[in-house]
């Protein structure tokens, strides 16, 4: 998670490399939520790549969770639409916590 970044880790660079990171900003302009969900788990930032997975469940199990989604989307279509977002179904909402805490 970004809350455990810290002087002197390293970070992946999507034209350099690992670099080294040499300050740390705790400041936010505004707070929400927003989790976009790459094909690959990664995503790239300014340049840093990062994982695209939250805390909320391990990032192995989130990526088994949204196979199914992976290759409806490369069919053209979506099983879980907006689930994600709003009115998530319970069932859902278990797996994540069961999977978290195990």
């Amino acid at each position: 998670p970004s809350d455990a970044v810290g002087i002197n880790d390293l970070m992946l660079d999507v034209e350099a490399g690992d670099v080294r990171v040499v300050s740390v900003s705790r400041d936010f302009i505004s707070c929400g939520l927003y989790n976009p969900h790459t094909m690959h788990g990664d995503v790239a930032v300014n340049g840093v790549v990062s994982s695209s997975y939250t805390a909320v469940t391990y990032p192995r199990l989130a990526h088994a969770l949204l196979g199914v989604e992976r290759i409806a989307y490369r069919l053209g279509s979506s099983v879980l639409g907006s689930s994600l977002e709003v009115n998530r179904p319970r069932f859902l909402t278990w797996i994540l916590r069961v999977g978290n805490s195990a």
